[in-house]
């Protein structure tokens, strides 16, 4: 991680590490890049993760993740 996303986080009083998997720290770190998202080659990535954040539970089977597939695809969003 370079050194002024680590900085970035930091500052929003999140502890630096490659995985996020906790809402609160997911919409933080989409508040930290709002309005950047033209900068990233993962755009489409940035979107879908705005818009499902809070929305989907962790997976725990694999029946909870083909469920969370499902509803992703049924609402139109593409992956891939």
């Amino acid at each position: 991680m370079k050194a002024g996303a680590a900085r970035a986080l930091e500052s929003k009083g999140l502890e630096v590490r490659m995985v996020y998997s906790k809402p609160e720290e997911i919409t933080s770190i989409l508040n930290i890049i709002h309005g950047l998202e033209d900068l990233s080659a993962t755009d489409e990535g940035l979107r879908i993760v705005r818009r499902f954040n809070g929305i989907l539970t962790q997976p725990e089977t694999h029946e909870d993740v083909k469920n969370i597939l499902d509803l992703i695809e049924s609402s139109g969003v593409v992956i891939g």
